[in-house]
């Protein structure tokens, strides 16, 4: 009886090493979804990534909530020579959180829907130890909303203009949104991008 809780020991641990090590995740052209383990430049964690690199990592919460990315280690060669981009999204479309050289670390990236993209970009001279972060899931994602006439009752989310997150606002708008707090509290808004033409104009009134 020993002998079999011995050898049944052996094999979970053989399985439970196996799904540690499926935690790792080098920088590469793929899309994976997870909600734990460790991000790495293609050189892993313990080489440089290479020279002449141009690729792009999706990654989705496999438990259909946002995911985090916390960046414990970043080093790239060069003042700008080198880049990483980080989008809110599902590709590089989506909207850019950032792009990221040298040792200006991206600190904690959390998506607002249920997936990031990850655009990495090396010159073809010198390279860098790259980077690590850690994997993890948070809240639920956060409720989207476009401008459009009407009322929206809410404390949280993300606005955009009419085009969503991935196009442009159409010509010929006139709409007027207003956005009421949902617990009597002050709402505030925190813009990250905002690009319009000069002849275009948003007007932000206290009050509806």
């Amino acid at each position: 009886m020993k002998q079999t809780n011995f050898f049944l020991l052996i094999f979970f641990l053989a399985g439970f090493i196996s799904k540690i090590s499926a935690q790792t995740y080098n920088m590469d052209n793929a899309t994976d979804s997870t909600c734990s383990g460790t991000f790495y430049d293609s050189g892993g964690n313990t080489g440089n990534y290479a020279n002449s690199e141009s690729k792009t990592m999706t990654f989705y919460s496999d438990n259909g909530n946002r995911i985090s990315f916390n960046f414990q280690s970043f080093s790239l060669y060069g003042d700008g020579y080198d880049y990483l981009e980080i989008y809110d999204g599902s590709s590089t479309s989506s909207p850019l959180l950032g792009k990221y050289y040298y040792t200006s670390s991206p600190g904690i990236i959390t998506s607002t829907g249920n997936c990031l993209t990850f655009y990495f970009y090396s010159s073809s001279s010198n390279t860098g130890s790259g980077w690590s972060a850690n994997i993890s899931c948070t809240t639920p994602v956060l409720p989207q909303y476009t401008m459009n006439s009407g009322v929206v009752s809410t404390c949280e989310g993300v606005f955009y203009d009419n085009g969503g997150p991935t196009a442009n606002y159409p010509n010929s708008e006139n709409r007027t949104m207003s956005f009421v707090s949902d617990n009597s509290q002050y709402l505030i808004f925190t813009f990250t991008h905002f690009d319009i033409e000069t002849q275009d104009t948003l007007y932000i009134y206290d009050g509806y």
